[in-house]
């Protein structure tokens, strides 16, 4: 008994772990992707002077920033799946500190199996 709750220690705090590294990169991705949306909408706006000899660059960065626009959601979650997605974190923690508890009250013999 006393393996199978320390192994369901170890899986929920690895699960726990990874929920909040992919968490943390899906919030940098967001953030990047409108940072690089604005960034190249306004020197769009304002590099059109001097590409107007060159208009198929500025179509180029305009048509890819488009297609990303397109598949945003496919790569970078939405504010309600990332919402979810922690509060899934919260349960996990939450049951970690139950198993913890568990674990400590049989490895004192507070509890038998």
């Amino acid at each position: 008994m006393n393996e199978k709750i320390w192994f369901e220690l170890v899986d929920k705090k690895y699960g726990e772990i990874y929920l909040t590294k992919y968490l943390s990169l899906q919030r940098a991705l967001k953030k990047t992707f409108t940072i690089l949306t604005l960034l190249i909408s306004v020197s769009g706006i304002l590099g059109w002077k001097y590409f107007e000899d060159y208009a198929w660059i500025a179509f180029i960065l305009i048509s890819i920033m488009q297609l990303f626009t397109l598949i945003e959601n496919q790569l970078i979650r939405s504010e309600k799946e990332i919402e979810e997605i922690s509060n899934l974190r919260m349960m996990y923690t939450k049951y970690f500190h139950k198993l913890e508890q568990l674990y400590t009250e049989f490895y004192f013999n507070r509890i038998t199996e």
